[in-house]
Formats: C-alpha cells, structure tokens, sequence
C-alpha cells in the first residue's frame, strides 16, 4: 500500500488510541508521544496528596504545561463539574509555576469540545492574559501533527500498528471475508432477496449526510479497495451473500439511526459491530481497516446513508458540528 494508505491509518490508529486511553492512560500515551518527539519534555507523577498541582506535563525549556483530560471514548460525565476543575487547576498551575509562559488544554476529545469546556476555555483564556500567559487546546489534530514526525518503529510502538508495505495489501481479502463470514452468521439468509446492481452515488452526499470530516478521509481512502469488498461478498461460499449482506447494512444502519445520534456517531458504531468490538487494533492491522472498506463499499451504494430521494422518507436532523 502506498503512502496515502499509511497516513490515513496512522490517523485511524491515533484516533483508536485516543478513543480508547481514560484518565490517567490518556495521560501516559500523551507523555509517551511527546518524550519520543521532545528531549526537554518532562513527564509529571502525582506524589500522593501532594498531587501534580495541576501539571502533567512540562517543556523545561519552553515554560509550557499541559493538562490532561482523558474522557471514555468521548463522553464527559458530568461536564459543568469537570469545566470547572479544568479552571481550578489552571489556578493551581499559575500559582505553582510563577515561570509559567503558555498553558495548554490537552484532550482527547476527537469528537469536539462541549459547550462547557468551550466557556471554561475562554475564562482561563481570559485569566491567562491577565498574568501574561498564553492558553490554548492541544487535540486530535496536534497530536497528528507530532504523530506524523515519529519514526516508522515509533509508530508501531506508540500506535500499536505495524508498518505497512504494498503485501500487506494480500491480507486485505481475508479480513474482509471473516467480517463477511461473520455477517452470514448473525442472520437468517432465507429471509433476503439481493437487491441488485448498487446505486450510484450523488457527488454531494458527504455533504447532504454532514459526515465528519475525519470519516470522508477514511471512506475516501477505503473506496479505493471495495472492489476487493465487492469481490468477497459475490464469491462467498452461500450465494445468497449479495443479497444479504447489503440488506444487513441496511438494517444495522437503521438501528444505528433510532436516537438521532450524530453521523459520526453512527459510523462509529456500525465499524465497532464489523470488527468484534475491539478496542485497539487487531494484531494484524487489517482487521479495522477491512470494517473501514466495507463501510465504504456501502456507502458508495447507498446501503447506510441516503441520498436526496431517500430523504423525503427518512429525514435527517444532525448537528453539523460533529
């Protein structure tokens, strides 16, 4: 596989691993990226109740500090609480670290911020120019960044990813068809009919379906392997395949919709089910990229998501920002 297919699944990866470290985890894979990256980076450990006075993470040189918020695969629990520790504990920072010049929100919120830490931002934004300190957020976005600059034998430490060479292309197949496989045993094949050739796709339904920007790099990238999809469904062993494993997506998509969650949401939950709900990359590393093939494939063909037809039957209200 080329460059373009390592980038995008370093991006994957990072956001796996984002996803997936809580609290104090988060909070280490943080100081794990930024030692291998930064000689004056010093990592801080709580000394019991002495804490880390708001500090987890420092630039010796530099004067700027870090801290950290680990939330469980983007859900804050109790938000207006912790907002108000993320302000707290800039004030127990700017009065331990006199020295102190920038101050840097770290998070792995790759969804977005919520509203409350959006307010609490700008009152330690506000409290930072009084004392002449910069504040400012480091995400998903900054952590690729400094991601990218890793060596290749960094990544697959850090990321818990192998590196990837154009044979790794030939294991694609086999974790498309055990996803395949695994579809053919959760439903009763007598029950669908194949839907025929697959629709072809408007050029604005990214846009019409308001998926994320994150997610059109992904399925944009994966397209360009769903003939190899498209291959292991028509060739599989039950030749009702075709028929239903479209019609699966369809009806996993139409669960995945009842609340009205976010289409970023929705993806993620639908790439969650196809890959057996791990929480880290396979040891392979073609497992989760398979799931992000597949979904593609049926994006391309209408199976999950609609087009401007299909909207006059099941209306869309999502909140564009994720």
């Amino acid at each position: 596989m080329g460059e373009d297919f390592t980038e995008t699944y370093t991006e994957i990866a990072l956001e796996q691993r984002l996803r997936t470290h809580v609290g104090t985890a988060f909070q280490r894979f943080f100081s794990d990226v930024m030692e291998k990256l930064y000689p004056d980076f010093q990592r801080v450990k709580p000394q019991g109740s002495l804490g880390d006075k708001g500090n987890d993470g420092i630039f010796l040189n530099g004067g700027t500090i870090h801290q950290c918020y680990g939330a469980d695969n983007g859900h804050v629990q109790q938000a207006k609480q912790a907002a108000k520790k993320v302000v707290k504990d800039f004030e127990t920072t700017r009065l331990a670290r006199p020295g102190i010049k920038r101050w840097l929100f770290t998070h792995n919120l790759v969804d977005g911020l919520p509203d409350e830490f959006v307010s609490a931002l700008l009152e330690v934004k506000a409290l930072g120019a009084q004392h002449g300190i910069e504040v400012g957020k480091y995400g998903k976005e900054e952590f690729l960044a400094d991601v990218r600059r890793l060596q290749p034998h960094e990544k697959n430490r850090i990321l818990g990813m192998d590196a990837f060479h154009d044979d790794a292309l030939e294991r694609l197949p086999h974790s498309i068809k055990d996803i395949v496989n695994s579809i053919m045993d959760q439903v009763d094949t007598e029950e669908f009919v194949s839907l025929g050739p697959a629709k072809a796709v408007p050029i604005e339904k990214f846009e019409f379906n308001r998926i994320p920007r994150n997610w059109r790099t992904w399925l944009t990238a994966a397209l360009q392997d769903a003939p190899i999809a498209l291959d292991c469904i028509s060739q599989h062993a039950n030749p009702l395949a075709a028929g239903a494993v479209p019609d699966f997506f369809k009806m996993k998509y139409l669960e995945a919709r009842l609340g009205n969650p976010s289409p970023g949401d929705i993806l993620h939950k639908l790439h969650t089910m196809l890959v057996g709900g791990v929480r880290s990359l396979d040891t392979e590393g073609m497992r989760g990229y398979a799931g992000h093939v597949l979904l593609a494939t049926m994006f391309e063909s209408c199976q999950i998501f609609e087009d401007k037809e299909a909207s006059t039957v099941l209306e869309l209200v999502h909140d564009p920002a994720n």
